[in-house]
């Protein structure tokens, strides 16, 4: 009996030895790790079901070839799973897994591009090339030394739901894009225009509770503030968030510039006639990738950008640094002068080519289209006199490609004006409102992943000013 229960215990052994072998030789083998539904703490929500026999047989047809190593096949399988599964509740922890697969074999069947600190292109990058601008017109609107500071709101208001939200259920949301930059020119030759761009702390936030849930416009100029806030910083930041779901947390917060943010993001809240009682609130704040950036843009005439280069701050993708080129509208004060060729009350079409600026959603997002504008009587800012420009008409397109999917989504205007100053040669300010969806958000922006009931109500708003 003892010499019977020694050959199994060898047995056994060897059985043991193999399976080890054969996972070290396996992987040696480059297959790519498979998440489950245990992986990143998945929660097992009591409305899980056993997948029907179908779905699980695509699960396993999925992961089968997810070990055999053709990745784009893999890619293709968990794809057509997860689209089959937008509308079941019952299968969240499937999904999960659905999900955090396709992005490994996205990964893997796109490699990422290597980050660059520059790209340039002799032609141009924009795909309709802007009309020349005569010499003595380039050199009066942006001589050498120009400083203009910016700031640029992108607020999304919507009903939706997301699962790694506080709320299990349907929640209102309010989103902030803010995006502070200061430009200078460098170099004017007449054809060539050298712009150097410095971004403050370019920071996303977004608030979501069970009520209703909007924001108020600023009604004064908020630069000063801001850029007070800004100028004693060091802004070079790995993209990070921070979730407050108690308010009284705020104050907890490690990164001082995240505490800023959400400080600041909580006291609008309040402005806008918000109880922020803990637990009914979630409070979020990421610093962008953009924060602390220094950028250098060449633009020729008739020809636009033909350079990009970081001079200081994170490298980013080809890709996205040609987004930062087309999205830059770095003559957009130059293209919506019409202090003579239009009349009050004329209509006259701008492109984002030209007036990207004004509606910045993010770096990794292209904005094209058109807008019709008409010009009204002039207004007063201030203490200046400003010529006003409704918006009347058209619909922008914004397109976020990285390299493995490409998401696309439109805004159309309800309504907004702009005001330009003919004495500063500037746009002042312009707001606007748009219906839109939000299907062109990327993994880096915090309504990742939401469910959206209907379009969303957008928000933009864009101030600046000459400085000296």
């Amino acid at each position: 009996m003892s010499d019977r229960r020694g050959v199994l215990v060898v047995v056994a052994l060897l059985l043991c030895v193999a399976v080890g072998v054969a996972a070290i030789v396996w992987r040696s083998q480059g297959v790519a790790p498979i998440a489950t539904p245990a992986e990143d703490g998945a929660e097992t929500a009591s409305a899980n079901v056993a997948p029907a026999p179908a779905l699980e047989l695509q699960r396993r047809a999925a992961l089968g070839l997810q070990r055999d190593r053709p990745w784009c096949e893999a890619k293709a399988a968990w794809q057509k799973l997860l689209d089959q599964l937008t509308s079941d509740t019952s299968q969240q922890d499937l999904r999960a897994e659905a999900e955090r697969n396709l992005q490994l074999m996205e990964n893997l069947c796109h490699p990422p591009t290597p980050p660059l600190a520059e790209i340039s292109n002799p032609d141009g990058f924009p795909k309709q090339k802007p009309p020349e601008v005569p010499q003595d017109e380039l050199v009066r609107f942006y001589p050498v030394g120009r400083k203009v500071r910016s700031l640029a709101h992108f607020e999304v208001e919507g009903t939706g739901n997301n699962r790694k939200w506080m709320f299990q259920q349907d929640a209102r949301f309010v989103y902030l894009h803010r995006i502070p930059v200061e430009t200078r020119v460098t170099k004017n030759t007449g054809m060539t225009v050298v712009f150097q761009q410095d971004y403050g702390q370019v920071e996303q936030l977004r608030a979501d509770c069970k009520e209703e849930l909007h924001l108020e416009w600023p009604d004064s100029p908020i630069l000063d503030a801001v850029w007070r806030e800004l100028e004693a910083q060091v802004l070079n930041h790995v993209p990070i968030y921070v979730a407050v779901k108690r308010v009284a947390a705020i104050v907890d917060t490690v990164d001082p510039n995240l505490r800023r943010s959400l400080t600041w993001f909580k006291d609008q809240l309040e402005r806008s006639g918000y109880k922020l009682i803990d637990d009914q609130f979630e409070i979020v704040a990421q610093v962008d990738r953009l924060a602390g950036l220094q950028l250098e843009f060449e633009y020729v005439s008739g020809l636009g950008v033909t350079k990009v280069a970081v001079l200081k701050g994170q490298t980013f993708d080809p890709d996205d640094l040609e987004r930062l080129a087309l999205n830059s509208s770095l003559l957009m004060d130059y293209f919506l002068d019409r202090d003579e060729s239009v009349k009050p009350g004329e209509d006259f079409k701008v492109t984002t080519a030209e007036i990207g600026s004004i509606v910045n959603p993010g770096y990794d997002v292209e904005v094209g289209g058109e807008l019709m504008l008409r010009k009204q009587d002039d207004a007063r800012l201030a203490d200046e006199s400003v010529h006003r420009l409704e918006v009347v008409g058209g619909e922008l397109r914004a397109v976020a490609d990285d390299g493995r999917l490409q998401r696309t989504g439109t805004l159309k205007p309800q309504n907004g004006y702009i005001l330009y100053s003919p004495d500063k040669l500037l746009v002042r300010r312009a707001e606007a409102s748009w219906k839109a969806n939000i299907d062109w958000v990327s993994t880096d922006h915090l309504l990742f992943g939401t469910e959206v009931h209907g379009d969303v109500d957008v928000k933009t708003l864009y101030e600046a000013d000459v400085v000296p």
